[in-house]
């Protein structure tokens, strides 16, 4: 991992995601620190992303979709954080994206409400958003250091082997099948 902040979005570049927060919370934090963008995706409101993006000069490499894990390890895996930000008037408890991302160790940036912001309260695996005040975001992302995000990327990493891993599944299935053979 870089000194360079950076934040990864992946999956679908649609009219739910909030991409006008992700773009005010970069340009925030780029009065302060080097900060940089990489996307992995496709979708309807690409074209209007990358325009936003290239307006405001915010750096950024766009990868296009890619499904090769091998490809999306070696660049989300370097990433501090990954960008699972919906529009307000969206409901996602756990989105797909956010456990992606926690497999690759990756913190969240998060406006998800319900599972998904209980979960990076409760484990410390990144930071909550509400895109009408960014202040707090942009001063967290700032301030955060290298020792800093090496134990968040650390706990995110954790909390996906421990909740969401194929090893954790079986486990919890063991116990259920368990439970329901003994009765």
């Amino acid at each position: 991992v870089s000194d360079e902040l950076s934040i990864v979005y992946l999956g679908n570049i649609g009219n739910i995601y909030d991409f006008e927060s992700l773009l005010e919370i970069i340009i925030g934090v780029r009065e302060k620190r080097k900060i940089f963008l990489h996307i992995i995706g496709l979708g309807p409101s690409l074209d209007e992303l990358l325009a936003s993006l290239n307006k405001e000069n915010v750096d950024y490499i766009y990868h296009g979709a890619s499904f090769d894990e091998d490809f999306k390890s070696r660049i989300i895996s370097k990433c501090w954080f990954g960008f699972n930000g919906y529009k307000s008037n969206t409901e996602v408890a756990l989105s797909y994206k956010s456990v992606d991302y926690l497999s690759y160790g990756v913190p969240l940036i998060n406006s998800a409400k319900e599972d998904t912001k209980k979960l990076i309260d409760l484990e410390g695996i990144g930071y909550n958003y509400h895109a009408e005040s960014l202040e707090a975001i942009i001063d967290d992302l700032s301030r955060i250091d290298l020792d800093g995000i090496h134990i968040m990327k650390k706990r995110s990493y954790d909390v996906f082997r421990k909740s969401f891993s194929e090893e954790s599944y079986r486990v919890d299935m063991s116990s259920v099948m368990n439970k329901v053979n003994y009765k």
